[in-house]
């Protein structure tokens, strides 16, 4: 039902011309694990909707890919032959290995918003994260801070080498024609 719906929204915007960059969905380890044709399924929603695999991104949680790194790295690679991005969702909080992320083919990681709450009294978080982002770069990984809620956070997250950033300091959850109307009326560039 949710890619359903997100690619008929996806291509609602771009029937009214709206650059939105790539629609980010969350993938559950169910969905993955427990229905085969859920990639056939998405496929076929792509065609009847006229977009294309690389206007998605797919999000992956840590505990899903140590449940069965193996696995996950099979669907992973299989999702980007087929042009879609693959990231790791809520990097930072659970089971981090930066071991692992040279071992996935993936396109990039979001910090938890754990990680970044905080962040402007902490000397050590800060320190964290800029080696994550400096590791992550050398393994040509996006790095994108989630839970951004601050113009300060903003600021520093974007010192400590975030390539994107995503939170309530741009704007909370909307409605799609709420949405809209932000794009629209806004500068803030949808890669992500």
């Amino acid at each position: 039902f949710v890619i359903s719906q997100s690619f008929k929204q996806l291509k609602q915007w771009n029937l009214q011309k709206v650059e939105v960059g790539k629609l980010a969905i969350n993938l559950s380890a169910r969905q993955i694990k427990e229905d085969p044709e859920w990639i056939d399924f998405m496929l076929e929603s792509l065609n009847e909707n006229n977009l294309s695999a690389s206007n998605i991104q797919f999000e992956l949680t840590e505990t899903y890919l140590m449940d069965d790194l193996h696995e996950c790295q099979l669907q992973i690679t299989r999702l980007r032959g087929l042009g879609f991005e693959v990231q790791i969702d809520d990097f930072g909080i659970g089971y981090s290995s930066l071991a692992y992320l040279s071992k996935l083919s993936i396109d990039g990681i979001k910090l938890d918003k754990e990680l970044i709450s905080g962040l402007d009294s902490s000397l050590e978080m800060q320190s964290m994260i800029r080696n994550i982002v400096r590791m992550s770069h050398d393994l040509n990984l996006k790095v994108i801070a989630e839970g951004v809620e601050t113009a300060h956070e903003c600021k520093l997250v974007e010192r400590l080498g975030c390539d994107y950033i995503q939170g309530f300091y741009f704007s909370r959850p909307l409605p799609a024609d709420e949405f809209y109307d932000y794009l629209i009326n806004t500068n803030v560039r949808g890669d992500e």
